[in-house]
Formats: structure tokens, sequence, C-alpha cells
């Protein structure tokens, strides 16, 4: 048991709890990445950006904040390749 300003608490349940919050959190990364990964393919297609235009890649008439643009997609690619070069 340990003590704080809150009283007294069972570290082993403590210890418990944050490897269960751990292994939901890889879980959920690992859900993630796999949804990337479609996009991530795609940021292939694109060099870096040539100066101030970017591709459009889609433009729904919902407005802009709905638009994918090529920086999204080398984002998702770099992002992915980010984890792999840690691996």
């Amino acid at each position: 048991y340990a003590r704080d300003l809150g009283g007294w608490y069972n570290i082993d349940e403590t210890c418990e709890n944050a490897a269960d919050e751990i292994d939901r959190l890889n879980a959920e990364n690992a859900r993630l990445r796999e949804a990337l990964k479609p996009f991530a393919k795609a940021g292939e297609l694109f060099s870096a950006r040539d100066g101030h235009l970017d591709m459009l890649i889609y433009a729904p008439a919902a407005g802009a904040e709905y638009q994918i643009v090529g920086d999204d997609l080398r984002r998702a690619r770099a992002a992915l390749a980010e984890k792999e070069k840690k691996s």
C-alpha cells in the first residue's frame, strides 16, 4: 500500500490498472495505424510540395474543412514511416 494526500491506496491495483490502460492504448494505436495505411500508401504518390500549391485530392460540397490535400497524405506517410524507423 501507498499513501498520498487522498489517503491509502493499493499500489498493486494501481499498477494493474496502469498496465490495462497501456494495453488498451496499444490496441487503439494499432487500430489507428491500420486505418492510416491506405492514406499513407496514397501519400507515396506525392513528392514534396512545390511552393505554395498543393494537390487537392477531395473537395466535397460540404466545405473546405472536409477537403483532403496532398499534405494530408504526406503526413499519414510520415507518421507511419516514423514508427517504422523506431522499430
